[in-house]
């Protein structure tokens, strides 16, 4: 591939946590209430009435941060289980908050983790279009309006769980004027803002109704546009969590010494990329080796997760096991992640986009690929096939 002109090529990508930091304000609630699920409470995935009782909204908090790059901070729910984590590649960065309720019965998210910069092709340059095709992190399409966008992303998303329902679309204006003059005082232009509120319901594993709600925008600067996403789902009203997801929300605050410490290295990152790209080229097979990349960021993050020895990250994951199947879907497709079983049962999370995983069962590292991809594959990987097992995707 003929070298990026690295001050243009993606320039615009180095906005993104800026981006990001002020759209970071999803209304609370108020207003209309839609027709999600019923306000009253039905049993809770759990039966133990303290967790429960501990399940309804709060408007306690704790602090904790991004674990891998320290990039963010975020308020969580007290006493449910959360996780906070960034993602993404090169010079594009996303930034991922997971709460789950100690009944099991409401999750609360914030992000996409694997959601594209979104380049406008009728402005981009050839160059651009190659390196486009190469990576999972940027995308040629041009501007959706978020009524039409997070439409057909949640039910992309999340259409495949059991008794899926799609309720409803409607615009929210005031919020895209509000975030709107928002970017105006903070200098950043956007040549048009959309934002979506999205209902629909699924049921759990026991029969229950749970209601979703999805606030989704999409940001319009000319050759680049970014979307932002936050969203409920629980067994009781999603409205009745509004609230709850606003504060997390607002309270996400994006490091200033990261941001500094980003600008930094900015060149080094346009160089990597570079490299990357010719990588690329001289492998012929761009998609198994983003697999690759995609798999050790994933795994990092989740690695330190657990390094961190913070007991509510510990015990987000140790809980993914006795949710209730449709809730532990739900997670996954938010986190983009798979739960796959090995041959003695153990499970691990590992992120999408390959067919055939395995795993070290000592280090919990794992690798992956196409419907072919086996332990010659490994071998060529540098990797001992004896020290990996072959994984089933159960979830």
């Amino acid at each position: 591939m003929t070298p990026l002109t690295r001050a243009r090529a993606l320039s615009l990508a180095v906005i993104t946590p800026l981006v990001l930091a002020l759209a970071a304000c999803f209304p609370v609630a108020g207003g209309d209430q839609g027709s999600g699920g019923g306000t009253d409470v039905q049993g809770g995935i759990s039966t133990d009435d303290a967790l429960i009782s501990a399940s309804a909204p709060t408007t306690e908090f704790v602090s904790m941060t991004d674990p891998v790059a320290q990039s963010f901070t975020v308020d969580v729910p007290k006493g449910w289980n959360s996780i906070a984590y960034s993602n993404g590649g090169f010079d594009v960065h996303r930034e991922v908050v997971s709460t789950v309720s100690p009944d099991g019965g409401t999750v609360i998210f914030l992000g996409d983790p694997k959601a594209p910069n979104f380049w406008d092709p009728d402005l981009a340059t050839d160059l651009e279009k190659q390196f486009a095709d190469a990576l999972e992190f940027i995308d040629l399409r041009r501007y959706e309006p978020a009524p039409s966008y997070f439409t057909n992303w949640v039910e992309g998303r999340f259409g495949s769980l059991s008794g899926y329902r799609f309720v409803g679309v409607e615009e929210d204006k005031q919020a895209a004027s509000d975030l709107m003059q928002r970017f105006t005082q903070a200098g950043v232009y956007m040549r048009q803002i959309h934002v979506a509120k999205i209902r629909f319901s699924y049921q759990s594993s026991k029969g229950e109704t749970i209601d979703g709600l999805v606030y989704g925008y999409t940001m319009d600067g000319g050759k680049l546009w970014v979307t932002e996403v936050g969203g409920i789902a629980t067994n009781r009203a999603a409205d009745d969590y509004l609230d709850m997801m606003s504060h997390m929300s607002t309270s996400k605050k994006t490091s200033q010494e990261w941001l500094a410490a980003r600008q930094a290295s900015h060149q080094q990152t346009m160089a990597q990329m570079e490299a990357f790209a010719q990588q690329m080229t001289a492998q012929h097979n761009a998609n198994m080796a983003w697999i690759q990349q995609s798999a050790a960021n994933h795994q990092a993050h989740m690695q330190a997760v657990w390094a961190a020895n913070d007991a509510s990250m510990n015990a987000y994951y140790n809980n993914m096991a006795s949710m209730d199947t449709s809730q532990q879907q739900f997670l996954n497709y938010v986190n983009e992640e798979h739960t796959v079983a090995g041959p003695d049962g153990q499970t691990w999370q590992v992120t999408t986009g390959a067919t055939n995983y395995y795993v070290n069962p000592t280090t919990g590292a794992y690798t992956g690929g196409d419907i072919n991809f086996g332990e010659q594959d490994l071998i060529a990987m540098g990797y001992n096939p004896d020290d990996f097992v072959q994984v089933t995707v159960v979830n």
